[in-house]
């Protein structure tokens, strides 16, 4: 290739990186712009990785919600259940490092990174044992820092856990090269505000979060997408961990650990879930599975009132 063709590609390799770069930054702002999740009415735990956004409500036996763990999740996940478990409960909702309004470093996320900060946060903040709600891949979390010291919790309840199986997918060479790419500083950026797009996510929303479409209001999808690129999109960090499988762990030996009664909750509208959640009864007969119809990946939030009536079972109190 000759000179002026080496410097034409250069030209174009550094136009294409500076528009790129202008629209990441574009995308931050205007992402954010309709406040769907403003800080005001929360507080901070100072972590050692990050600061960590979280709310308390209510009165009563504590009770902490954790959300699945996605660059889109964050505390909204609960919020059709959490006025009522305020009741007789206080309620403490969180947002995971690198979800929502917590902070998003740069690091690697992993099943024990969150085992720490879950215990960190019942230890510093709630002070005392907690029941605990756990969405999805953040049930995992739950389950380890629990093996990690049993007084952490009381009762324990995961909604639709992910499946062992998926769990024990470990990284390989083109699991890190995905990684890799979206840590990038601008092109992995400008791959990430592809997939966290309005038109990605609302696919994503119904094909994989939710089994009917007027569940998917224009609201909870604008929170979905002000979450994912809060902090300047950094929630990139949190999917490349997830796209390199470093969040999976092999939970089996863990889960044959657990003393204590858990509640698991499974939409059948999940391919194969009624199957893949009776691994964790095969593995400890302390899991109960409890299948609910009408929702897929989050019933909190499409059937609240079928999954109240079972966390409320399960906890013995009254409706």
């Amino acid at each position: 290739m000759g000179k002026n063709k080496w410097k034409a590609a250069a030209v174009v390799i550094s136009g294409s990186l500076a528009a790129m770069h202008l629209y990441n930054r574009f995308i931050a702002k205007a992402a954010t712009q309709n406040n769907r999740l403003p800080d005001n009415h929360g507080d901070y735990f100072e972590w050692t990785q990050g600061r960590i956004f979280y709310t308390k409500r209510g009165n009563g036996k504590p009770i902490l919600l954790v959300h699945d763990v996605d660059p889109t999740g964050s505390a909204a996940e609960w919020y059709k259940i959490t006025n009522t478990l305020a009741k007789n409960h206080t309620v403490y909702t969180i947002d995971l490092l690198g979800c929502g309004r917590s902070d998003k470093p740069g690091l690697e996320y992993n099943n024990y990174l969150y085992a720490q900060m879950i215990t960190a946060f019942v230890t510093k903040v709630i002070k005392e044992k907690t029941d605990v709600i756990a969405s999805n891949l953040a049930s995992s979390f739950i389950m380890t820092a629990s093996v990690l010291d049993e007084n952490l919790f009381e009762h324990i309840i995961c909604i639709n856990p992910t499946p062992i199986a998926q769990l024990e997918i470990t990284p390989d060479k083109i699991s890190r090269f995905r990684k890799g790419l979206i840590d990038l500083p601008i092109i992995g950026t400008f791959l990430y505000n592809i997939l966290s797009s309005p038109l990605h996510l609302d696919t994503i929303c119904k094909e994989f979060y939710f089994s009917k479409i007027e569940h998917v209001t224009p609201e909870l999808k604008d929170t979905f997408y002000e979450a994912s690129h809060l902090k300047n999109s950094r929630g990139k960090y949190l999917l490349s961990s997830i796209f390199g499988n470093y969040m999976n762990v092999n939970i089996k030996h863990a889960l044959k650990k657990i003393k204590k009664p858990i509640c698991i909750i499974g939409s059948r509208q999940l391919p194969m879930n009624r199957e893949y959640l009776a691994e964790y009864e095969k593995l400890n007969r302390k899991f109960d599975v409890t299948m609910i119809s009408g929702a897929k990946n989050y019933p909190q939030l499409e059937i609240p009132e079928k999954t109240l009536r079972i966390i409320q079972d399960f906890l013995k109190e009254e409706i």
